[in-house]
């Protein structure tokens, strides 16, 4: 059971902490899109130059980083200033906990200029998992959330709520 529970900004002092949760998901799978595991002062450069657009959130748990979730531009074509690609990585020990609907919950808020102090465990997001990939070869979703909660993923719509 969990003592304490906290969702902030991430800072420079992050970067040990993020890299070494960021590490087996390069060494081990496909999904990153990586090919070389960066390391503290490369997670600090990025955690640098994402917030200055946009943010990058941590979830401490018991004083210990846990996960962490982050935005980031999509495209540089005007047309695209208000799509984004988000990202979250949870520890292994802390997978299955909901850290990541809490960490994507207080994203999708700061991005839609929601008052995160409100959010609770009965109004998250709806996140949905789009798809699951056995093979090297890995597709990625386009996922579209609107102000009023409701989400379509590939041309399937669905309210909020469900």
């Amino acid at each position: 059971m969990y003592v304490a529970v906290h969702i902030r900004l991430a800072t420079a002092d992050d970067g040990e902490a993020i890299a070494a949760i960021y590490r087996p998901v390069v060494a081990e799978t496909a999904i990153s899109f990586e090919t070389t595991v960066p390391d503290r002062d490369e997670m600090v450069r990025r955690i640098d130059e994402t917030m200055r657009l946009y943010p990058w959130l941590v979830c401490d748990v018991d004083g210990r980083t846990a996960g962490y979730a982050y935005a980031s531009r999509h495209r540089v074509r005007g047309a695209y200033q208000w799509s984004v690609d988000t990202s979250v990585y949870i520890a292994e020990d802390h997978r299955r906990r909901h850290i990541g609907r809490s960490l994507y919950t207080s994203l999708f808020a700061i991005l839609a200029g929601r008052d995160t102090s409100t959010l609770s465990r009965e109004s998250p997001c709806q996140i949905r998992r789009a798809w699951h990939c056995t093979s090297p070869w890995v597709s990625s979703p386009l996922v579209s959330i609107d102000a009023s909660g409701s989400s379509s993923i590939a041309g399937t719509t669905w309210a909020g709520g469900n």
